[in-house]
């Protein structure tokens, strides 16, 4: 039976106040983190061009499937812990933070290395052509620095909702975003120093980011703190399989991009990659806040499962859902209306190919935001309630397996802009199975069968 939660609020305040509290600052904070590539975006696609907007959009797969691993580690972990907080039993759970940790290190030095090493080659498996290889090869190398930090940054993100501090969560990621901007504008706008300032902007973000969470874990009162004695290395393992489907959110969506990628740089060039990045940034600042939402009810659903709280957990799912659904709605009307508006944002206003195509793009890919949001919350769910099988298989279904089904045939059906239609459909097809398994898999049933 639970015997104390790490902060009574969790499982006790009123739902949606506690929705609120967590909600809020984690879709700021996810905002926050997702600008550092946004801003990018913004800054080069305005004043280095459109091959410069290219090179980073190249990057970003790779960049996609580290953090997929990230959060596979760091949201499957603080699932765990989370639970044995509700459970009463908080160093277990810092036992679960210290592995973590150290894998994540680990993982990151390796990548980094390799990143480092062998920037070219990576670039031209991930499509870069003539120009555009030096370019991106270099922002990569630079962006190899800083890997081990994101990773810290993305993993304690996590463990100061577990640990029942949101807000700070949210104040360490807006420093490292007002940061991240500052940097963009000096060393890109002023200094004129291309990808490599941005990517240094991205870097020290990433910095600020892992350094401003850390005392939280390392002073004399941290209830949650690095301990590498009070669990198994089993728990990376568990964390693995617990965060699988945030590993296929995020990665799939890098490997899609790749297959974009390279889909427009055979037909179209330099100009398709960089339409086609401008309306990725347009789409990444919807479906964060949608992981938002979803990240704080992880925290919420996993220590009221751990408590046994059924009718707190079936609000939760309520409110998570209702929100999405009502603002995904709201974006898909913003960008079916205001595409051409948007795109300006991104784009200089002499490139009008560019700027044109992307225009397109968008309105083949607006549907996504109807179908997407109550996709992730319900992917989310499982996650919380420790079901990864399903979690895991509604991921691979939304962000991999259907994408890539409807990417080839369409284009072979339709030529390349047929190809942009394929992220709507599969979010669509996606939805009756995430219904389905939601009916048979209800809070009271979960709940009932881990009592057993």
């Amino acid at each position: 039976m639970p015997t104390q939660c790490n902060d009574d609020r969790m499982t006790s305040a009123p739902v949606w106040g506690e929705f609120v509290r967590f909600s809020l600052p984690s879709v700021v904070g996810m905002l926050a983190i997702s600008s550092a590539t946004i801003v990018d975006g913004l800054v080069v696609g305005n004043y280095v061009g459109a091959e410069a907007l290219a090179a980073v959009t190249i990057v970003m797969p790779l960049i996609s499937v580290l953090i997929g691993i990230l959060i596979m580690l760091s949201v499957g972990s603080a699932v765990m812990a989370g639970k044995m907080v509700g459970e009463g039993n908080p160093n277990e759970a810092s036992g679960v933070l210290g592995k973590t940790s150290l894998s994540i290190l680990l993982v990151t030095t390796l990548i980094s290395l390799i990143a480092l090493l062998w920037p070219e080659t990576l670039v031209q498996f991930m499509g870069a052509k003539d120009d555009v290889i030096a370019t991106s090869a270099h922002y990569l190398w630079w962006m190899g620095w800083f890997l081990p930090f994101l990773g810290m940054a993305i993993l304690l993100m996590q463990f100061l909702r577990i640990d029942g501090k949101p807000g700070l969560s949210l104040n360490v990621m807006l420093g490292a975003t007002v940061i991240n901007i500052v940097l963009d504008i000096v060393l890109v706008v002023f200094m004129d120093m291309g990808v490599e300032g941005a990517a240094l902007a991205t870097g020290v973000s990433y910095l600020v980011g892992a350094l401003g969470a850390l005392p939280a874990f390392i002073g004399k009162g941290s209830r949650l703190h690095f301990a590498f004695t009070s669990s198994s290395w089993s728990v990376v393992y568990k964390a693995a399989l617990n965060g699988a489907s945030e590993f296929l959110n995020e990665a799939s969506s890098g490997f899609v991009m790749l297959v974009f990628n390279w889909v427009l740089m055979s037909q179209v060039g330099t100009i398709g990659v960089a339409s086609f990045a401008i309306v990725n940034y347009l789409m990444m600042i919807g479906l964060m806040i949608f992981y938002g939402v979803t990240e704080a009810l992880g925290a919420l659903f996993a220590v009221n499962f751990g408590a046994r709280k059924e009718q707190r957990v079936s609000q939760l799912l309520r409110y998570g859902l209702g929100t999405c659904v009502s603002i995904g709605i709201a974006f898909a009307l913003v960008l079916f209306f205001y595409s051409d508006a948007l795109v300006s944002v991104f784009a200089d206003n002499n490139d009008t190919d560019t700027q044109t195509l992307a225009i397109s793009i968008a309105m083949a890919v607006w549907p996504v935001f109807l179908f997407v949001g109550a996709n992730v919350v319900i992917t989310g769910y499982f996650t919380g309630m420790q079901k990864p099988a399903l979690s895991a298989t509604l991921a691979a279904l939304r962000s991999l397996v259907l994408p890539i089904v409807f990417i080839l045939l369409l284009w072979q059906l339709f030529g390349f802009m047929g190809v942009f239609y394929a992220l709507p459909l599969a979010e669509f097809l996606t939805l009756f199975v995430s219904l389905l398994m939601l009916a048979k898999n209800l809070p009271k049933v979960l709940i009932e069968v881990s009592a057993r």
